[in-house]
């Protein structure tokens, strides 16, 4: 009887363990978010721009979550995409935060450059390079096989990708 006893006492003791284990292994898991919070939210607040620092010129299309603007920014010209959501819930506005702490980050030659974010209620803008000339959709083309019979298209498509 003694020999169960102390069977049933070292199971619960590896038990206590094991969860013990999954604490800490939570707990450090739950620093590690909120630093990585904490990071996102201070280049998420680098990049904050006001609704009046923008000038907004001319309207160049429209999409399904809202519209591209041609602008001026500080005598730059701009692209600003205006979100179409007058009012984003939390989940939403989240997404839209996260999505412009990874543009802030991403800097390479053939991506246009990210010069920040409008999140003043109505207003959703992110606010980029503006590369005249048109849009790439207008560039390549919509045919498959057409793009192959152009070189320059060809070209621009091989310089994308690099």
């Amino acid at each position: 009887m003694r020999e169960r006893y102390v069977k049933a006492l070292r199971a619960r003791a590896n038990r206590i363990r094991q969860l013990e284990e999954r604490n800490a292994l939570t707990a450090q898991q739950l620093k590690l978010a909120e630093a990585q919070v904490v990071e996102l939210e201070e280049q998420f607040s680098m990049c904050a721009l006001h609704e009046e620092q923008i000038d907004l010129q001319e309207k160049l299309g429209q999409g399904a979550f809202g519209a591209v603007w041609h602008g001026v920014h500080a005598g730059k010209d701009v692209a600003v995409k205006v979100l179409g959501k007058e009012k984003m819930d939390k989940r939403s506005l989240n997404k839209f935060k996260a999505e412009v702490a990874m543009m802030a980050r991403v800097h390479h030659p053939r991506i246009v450059n990210f010069f920040g974010a409008v999140w003043e209620p109505p207003a959703f803008w992110l606010v980029l390079e503006y590369c005249n000339g048109g849009s790439l959709r207008g560039a390549l083309g919509d045919g498959g096989v057409e793009m192959a019979l152009r070189p320059h298209k060809l070209t621009l498509a091989r310089e994308i990708a690099d």
